[in-house]
């Protein structure tokens, strides 16, 4: 049997979503069950550091499919990532194929796949596809209807023999709104392993931080979607110690590197705000997670999963983020934290100050542990490969589900 992973696009946790999957594929390799495992990726998923730190460990075992992905619209290039999938299936000569991002054309390689001899290559194939994004929230307006709609027609139409979504929210959209889907669509873990045992002090000193005072933490890449100008503006106003510290640790979009470096440079002088400005290793990361007293998971308004808040909850620290979405639910759920509108200054530094006289004292509850249990790398896995599993006859470990986290 010929294994064929499609990771055509670039991203930590994607990435991440690959690297989890290989020792166990190479291990059937060794085995004799699998002939090979080949990874179709881009030229740009290729030349980015995420590759260079995840996958290219993997490279004497693993094939590596480098493809160029045509840039264009968004209709063009949905057409291009259906046909690049479709002509990688008929080029590695698959027996199994997993697609750790099945969103993007995922339209139109359904519309395809209805179509006698257009979706061949994946018809005659086992196949996973795990989707990322969906409209999760209720249908208003006839812009919800037509995204609603397109979403559930694609669900109907989808080509995959089985179909994993990451985000609960979506999960409980699906299993609300749309009969046909309910049973064909799981929960899939979004993989977090906790961090390296460190307490804080030996994590700052890592870092090469100061290790007084208390920690807010904002951990990884910034870009437009994260509520940084308000997160500053906030901890400005916060009544704070005269050492609790802001860190932000990742590299800085580049107008929030501006913002930093002048609104914000006494601040900086003053030791209030650290800021680590580069790309960080999976290392790194963890050691942030493990430095701060409270992380804040600042984005504004969206309704896709947070890596961050998973991987803040695995290292044991609550969170501060958005009353809004996946982030919201998932506070009020398992209790992780504090949530509040970040778009409203005085409410913003209101929390902040909270947060971080609430921190020491934050319990982790039962139902907060099953939560990480749940998102082990080792549980993503063996859910990811239970079906293959099954194909080859082998017995699969005992996976957590989802319905085992939220149980009473």
């Amino acid at each position: 049997m010929r294994v064929h992973v499609f990771a055509p696009v670039a991203g930590g946790p994607l990435t991440q979503y690959v690297a989890h999957l290989l020792p166990t594929l190479l291990q059937l390799v060794d085995e004799a069950r699998v002939e090979c495992v080949t990874v179709t990726l881009s030229r740009q998923h290729y030349e980015s550091p995420f590759f260079q730190e995840y996958l290219a460990p993997f490279s004497p075992r693993v094939t590596f499919d480098v493809i160029d992905l045509p840039l264009g619209n968004r209709f063009a290039a949905a057409i291009a990532m259906s046909e690049a999938l479709l002509s990688a299936i008929a080029r590695v000569r698959s027996d199994y194929v997993i697609s750790v991002y099945a969103d993007y054309g995922a339209s139109m390689l359904a519309l395809r796949c209805c179509v006698p001899g257009l979706g061949s290559a994946l018809e005659r194939v086992d196949s996973v596809g795990i989707v990322h994004h969906g409209h999760t929230g209720p249908v208003h307006g006839w812009r919800d209807r037509v995204r609603d709609g397109i979403h559930r027609l694609t669900r109907r139409l989808s080509p995959w023999s089985e179909t994993f979504v990451v985000n609960p929210m979506l999960l409980d959209a699906i299993e609300s709104q749309d009969s046909y889907a309910r049973s064909t669509h799981r929960l899939l873990p979004h993989p977090v392993g906790p961090p390296r045992a460190l307490d804080r002090p030996a994590a700052r000193a890592a870092l090469g931080i100061p290790q007084d005072g208390q920690y807010l933490a904002f951990v990884g890449r910034t870009d437009g979607r994260k509520a940084i100008p308000e997160l500053l503006a906030a901890f400005r106003a916060a009544d704070l110690a005269a050492n609790d510290r802001l860190l932000i640790a990742g590299l800085l979009y580049e107008p929030h590197r501006a913002l930093v470096q002048s609104d914000f440079a006494d601040l900086i002088r003053d030791g209030r705000i650290v800021s680590i400005d580069r790309h960080l290793s999976s290392d790194e990361v963890g050691l942030a997670f493990s430095a701060a007293d409270v992380v804040a998971v600042t984005y504004y308004p969206m309704d896709d999963i947070s890596a961050n808040l998973l991987s803040a909850v695995a290292a044991g620290r609550p969170v501060l983020a958005n009353d809004h979405g996946y982030c919201k639910r998932m506070i009020a759920d398992f209790e992780l934290g504090w949530s509040c509108d970040v778009r409203n200054h005085a409410v913003f530094a209101e929390t902040i100050q909270r947060a971080m006289l609430g921190c020491e004292s934050f319990p982790i509850m039962e139902k907060t542990r099953r939560l990480i249990e749940f998102h082990r790398p080792e549980n993503y896995t063996e859910t990811v490969l239970a079906r293959l599993n099954r194909l080859l006859e082998i017995k699969t470990e005992d996976v957590r589900s989802w319905g085992w986290v939220s149980s009473p």
